[in-house]
């Protein structure tokens, strides 16, 4: 089972990590959506539901925008080359980006507010400092923004997806469905050392056996 990614594919830790990631920020995406409409109570509610799916999904979607950085992107697949891919590539590098930014923008929306954040009925942590209407302000403007971008890029996303499933039949979408193979350069390297290995195996063995005699 192949973890890492490859020269031009994604490992199970990649794939991993994008499709729980979309999951994640969909569902925030629509509570942090409704609470703009809410009142009273109800717009309570989904705040501590907004920040507490954060909260636990914190360390995880760190690790997706650290993961990434540090592994760079696959490159294309033979017919996926050209000005798309690199599209591509810009697209997804904004969207991680945004998603720093929605990590490091919301608590400080919240503490600028002196508002705790609240992890259900669990626990909750505090604000470090005291209110401020203008960082509130801006950390606020901040996310909204960084959200903003984070969505039209994720519709970018689906729809390059779609073109191609559709159009180019690429094999682009599959490469985020399975976990790649081992390059065939490197399974030839291995095939090629097989049976000179089991050759010195069996050259010592039969040595051994005439020392033996």
């Amino acid at each position: 089972m192949r973890l890492g990614d490859t020269q031009n594919g994604y490992g199970w830790i990649s794939i991993v990590l994008h499709w729980t990631t979309a999951v994640i920020i969909l569902v925030m995406w629509f509570i942090g959506d409704s609470i703009a409409i809410a009142e009273g109570a109800s717009q309570d509610k989904l705040i501590r539901l907004h920040t507490s799916i954060a909260i636990l999904a914190y360390a995880l979607l760190w690790l997706r925008v650290l993961w990434r950085v540090s592994k760079g992107h696959p490159g294309p697949l033979p017919k996926q080359r050209g000005v798309f891919y690199r599209i591509g590539v810009g697209v997804h590098l904004i969207m991680v980006a945004a998603i720093a930014v929605l990590l490091v923008s919301g608590p400080l929306m919240a503490w600028s507010g002196d508002i705790p954040i609240r992890v259900f009925d669990w626990f909750s942590i505090p604000a470090p400092f005291g209110m401020n209407a203008g960082f509130f302000s801006a950390a606020h403007a901040v996310h909204v923004g960084a959200a903003t971008v984070l969505i039209i890029g994720a519709t970018l996303h689906i729809g390059g997806v779609i073109k191609h499933v559709a159009f180019n039949r690429d094999g682009t979408f599959a490469k985020m469905l399975l976990a790649a193979h081992r390059p065939a350069r490197q399974r030839q390297n291995d095939q090629n050392k097989s049976p000179a290995s089991l050759g010195e195996i069996r050259g010592e063995a039969n040595a051994a056996f005439k020392v033996s005699q």
